[in-house]
C-alpha cells in the first residue's frame, strides 16, 4: 500500500471508522529505529476482546507480547522477514492472552511503503480462528483414528454399490484375498467367490437395502481353498433423496467361535447321556450357586434345569440331611480342595434318596471359581448295606437284635455304668410251655408265635432299651438307666402281658407264660459272661419256683 503525500485528511475519518467497527482486531506497527523490528502503534477495539490488552497495554510493545512457549516462533520470523523485504505475508500463529489462554490467530498483513517505496509499517488483520482450528484438529484426529481403526482392525470392512461392485475395502479385505486392495476395488462377488456363495452374499445385500436398517447373518466364505465364518452386519447408504447409493459392511470371524460352540453342543449331548448327574457350580459371594446340570439331575431330582440353574445344594436337603457335614465339604470347595461322602437327599416332591457325590474345583484363568460335582443315585447300596447291617446284627425270624448284637450293647451298658457309677437292668426270660406249642402244632406255628410275641415286648418298651433273642425261646431286655427295682416292675409287666396274649392258628388259640430273671448292670468289674450267667441262673430259679413269675440273680 503507498500513501500518497497530502491524500490523509481526505479518507481519515472513514478510515477511522471501518477500524473501530472492523469484526477482526486491526493493528498497525511502526518499524523501529533499527530498520529490522516493528512496535504496536495502533489497535482497534476488537484487538482488546480478542487479547485481553488494552491500547495502552500493547501501543509501544513488540509483536511478541502476543506470544508464548508453544508459539511457532520461526513462523513468525518467516513472516516479518517477508515484511521487511516489503512482500505481504500471511499466516496462522498460536499466540497467547493476557490472562495466559490461547487461540489460533489467523493475520494478513501488508507493508506500508513510503512513495519512494521506503517501508514505513505494517497493517495487520487478526482474525480469531480457534473455532476452526478446533474443528480442523478433531477431523484430523478423528480421521486418523479410523484410518488406524481400518488399518488394525481384524474385522473386514467394505462399501460395494448398487451393481454390487467393490468401491472400498479395507487393508484385511485384502489380506483375505491375499491381493492389493486396488486389485479389489471394481471387482463383484462373482469374480472373487464361487458362484454359490457370491449369489448369496449378494441376496444378503439385498435384504439389508429393502430392510433399511442394519442386517446381520452368517456367511461362510471360501478364500485360497480355506473356509471361514463371519459374522457379516450390512446397511445401506442413502442420497438426501432416501435412495440407496452403496451398501457397507463389517464382517467378524466367528470360525472359531463356531467350533467352539459345535464342541460344546457335542459335550452338552455326551453330558446329558451321562449316567451321572453332573453339575457346576460357580462360587457367587460365600455360597455356590448352580450354572450347569445335565439331564440325569433333571431326572434324578425332579427339578427342571431353569428351576436348578442359580440355586444351590439347599434344594437337595431337608429334616433328615446331614447339613454340617455338607457345610463342611462347602468350605473345603472354597479352600480349592476336593470332596466327597453321601447324604440323604430329597426330590422336587418332597420323596428322599441317597447321593453319592465327588466335587473337584475347576481350575480357570479368571478370579472366579468353579466346581464341577458328580451325583450317583445310590439308594439301592445304601438300602442294600442297611439290609446286610440289619441282617448282621438283628434276628431273622423275629426281628430282634441278634445275641452278636446282645454282647455288644451289655459291653456299652457295662462301660456306661462304670463311666458315670449308673446303673441298667437286664432281664432274661424263658417261653413256659413253647416245647408244647412246637409239638403239637409244628415249627411254623412256633415261629409265627415267637414273631408275635416280639412285637408284643417291642411295643412296651422305650425306644432306648435293647430287645433281643437270646436263644431258641428265650430272649434278653437291656433296660437304660433303670433300678434293679424298677428292672423287676418291668419284667412283671412284660410277664402278666405274654400270659395275657393267645396268638390265632388254624381255629386255635396258641398260649405261653414266660418266667424271668433279673440282674444290675452296676459299676461293680463284671463281665458280660457274668451278667449273663447271673440273669440265666435267675430265670431257670424262677422256672423251677413254678413258671410265670420274677427271680432276681443273688449278689
Amino acid at each position: 500500500m503507498r500513501i500518497k503525500p497530502g491524500s490523509a485528511r481526505d479518507w481519515q475519518p472513514f478510515l477511522t471508522t471501518a477500524l473501530e467497527n472492523a469484526n477482526d482486531a486491526i493493528i498497525f506497527y511502526d518499524l523501529a529505529s533499527d530498520g529490522r523490528s516493528f512496535c504496536i502503534a495502533y489497535v482497534n477495539p476488537t484487538f482488546e476482546e480478542q487479547t485481553g490488552y488494552g491500547p495502552l497495554e500493547a501501543l509501544g510493545k513488540a509483536p511478541d507480547l502476543m506470544y508464548g512457549p508453544q508459539t511457532d516462533f520461526a513462523a513468525a520470523r518467516a513472516l516479518a522477514a517477508s515484511l521487511r523485504a516489503c512482500k505481504p505475508a500471511r499466516g496462522e500463529l498460536l499466540k497467547y492472552r493476557k490472562d495466559g489462554s490461547t487461540f489460533w490467530a489467523e493475520v494478513n498483513m501488508r507493508p506500508l511503503l513510503e512513495a519512494d517505496g521506503t517501508l514505513l509499517g505494517v497493517v495487520a488483520i487478526q482474525r480469531d480462528i480457534t473455532h476452526r482450528k478446533r474443528a480442523e484438529e478433531h477431523h484430523t484426529r478423528t480421521q486418523a483414528l479410523l484410518d488406524a481403526l481400518m488399518r488394525n482392525t481384524d474385522n473386514l470392512i467394505f462399501a460395494k454399490d448398487l451393481d454390487g461392485r467393490y468401491v472400498f475395502v479395507n487393508d484385511e479385505v485384502a489380506r483375505l484375498f491375499g491381493k492389493e486392495r486396488e486389485a479389489i476395488l471394481g471387482r463383484t462377488d462373482f469374480d472373487l467367490f464361487p458362484h454359490e456363495i457370491a449369489e448369496r452374499l449378494r441376496q444378503n445385500d439385498a435384504i439389508a437395502q429393502a430392510l433399511k436398517a442394519p442386517a446381520t447373518s452368517e456367511e461362510t466364505i471360501v478364500t485360497n481353498g480355506h473356509s471361514r465364518t463371519y459374522l457379516s452386519v450390512k446397511f445401506a447408504l442413502y442420497d438426501e433423496g432416501g435412495e440407496p447409493y452403496a451398501t457397507c459392511g463389517i464382517a467378524t470371524d466367528i470360525t472359531e467361535r463356531v467350533a467352539t460352540t459345535n464342541q460344546l453342543k457335542l459335550l452338552q449331548i455326551a453330558l446329558d447321556q451321562a449316567n451321572d448327574a453332573i453339575v457346576i457350580f460357580t462360587l457367587n459371594g460365600d455360597a455356590w450357586h448352580i450354572s450347569y446340570a445335565n439331564e440325569m439331575m433333571v431326572r434324578m431330582t425332579g427339578y427342571a434345569r431353569e428351576e436348578l440353574v442359580g440355586g444351590t445344594t439347599d434344594l437337595l436337603t431337608g429334616p433328615l440331611s446331614d447339613v454340617e457335614a455338607l457345610q463342611r465339604s462347602r468350605d473345603d470347595l472354597k479352600l480349592g480342595n476336593g470332596a466327597r461322602g453321601e447324604f440323604l437327599a430329597y426330590r422336587r416332591d418332597g420323596s428322599t434318596f441317597w447321593i453319592e457325590f465327588n466335587a473337584s474345583p475347576l481350575l480357570t484363568e479368571g478370579d472366579e471359581r468353579y466346581t464341577v460335582v458328580v451325583y450317583r443315585d445310590v439308594t439301592k447300596k445304601k438300602d442294600r448295606e442297611e439290609q446286610l447291617s440289619f441282617e448282621a446284627s438283628h434276628d431273622a425270624l423275629t426281628g430282634a437284635f441278634n445275641r452278636r448284637y446282645l454282647d455288644r450293647a451289655l459291653e456299652h451298658a457295662l462301660m456306661d455304668a462304670r463311666q458315670r457309677q449308673t446303673e441298667h437292668g437286664l432281664i432274661v426270660f424263658d417261653l413256659d410251655g413253647f416245647k408244647a406249642v412246637n409239638d403239637e402244632y409244628g415249627h411254623e406255628a412256633g415261629d409265627k408265635l415267637l414273631a408275635a410275641l416280639t412285637i408284643l415286648i417291642a411295643s412296651r418298651l422305650r425306644r432306648g432299651d435293647v430287645l433281643a433273642r437270646h436263644g431258641g425261646d428265650e430272649f434278653a431286655v437291656i433296660l437304660l438307666g433303670c433300678s434293679l427295682e424298677q428292672s423287676r416292675y418291668i419284667a412283671e409287666e412284660l410277664l402278666r402281658a405274654i400270659d395275657a396274649y393267645a396268638y390265632p392258628w388254624k381255629g386255635v388259640r396258641l398260649h405261653v407264660s414266660a418266667s424271668a430273671g433279673i440282674t444290675a448292670l452296676d459299676a461293680s468289674e463284671q463281665t458280660v459272661r457274668d451278667v449273663l450267667r447271673a440273669a440265666d441262673q435267675a430265670c431257670y430259679a424262677a422256672k423251677r419256683g413254678g413258671k410265670n413269675r420274677v427271680a432276681l440273680a443273688e449278689r
